[in-house]
């Protein structure tokens, strides 16, 4: 299991143009469509399963926003750059306080 201590994912979000890992979780948490779908594999756990790009790239249709499209777009740039991965230890603390 990764976990915030492996500097991959410390260090990936300093990065100019990538997202955070929060806004990432808050991105996938919006759009995912249910628990059978990668997206909330991602929102829940970290999860980057190799289908995960792909999910994000079918529901782009669905953004009527210029916001939308570009937080799904953003979504998909961390995705690619992070690379498939296992629950990331410390995901669900990641919290916006919904």
């Amino acid at each position: 299991m990764a976990s915030f201590n492996d500097r991959r994912l410390v260090e990936m979000p300093a990065t100019r143009g990538t997202i955070s890992h929060l806004k990432a979780r808050q991105i996938a948490a919006d759009w995912h469509g249910g628990q059978g779908s990668a997206l909330y594999a991602f929102a829940s756990a970290g999860t980057i399963a190799p289908h995960l790009e792909h999910e994000i790239s079918r529901t782009m249709p669905e953004a009527m926003t210029k916001k939308d499209q570009r937080n799904l777009t953003q979504l998909q740039r961390y995705t690619t750059r992070a690379g498939v991965r296992g629950p990331v230890n410390g995901w669900s603390d990641l919290n916006w306080g919904r």
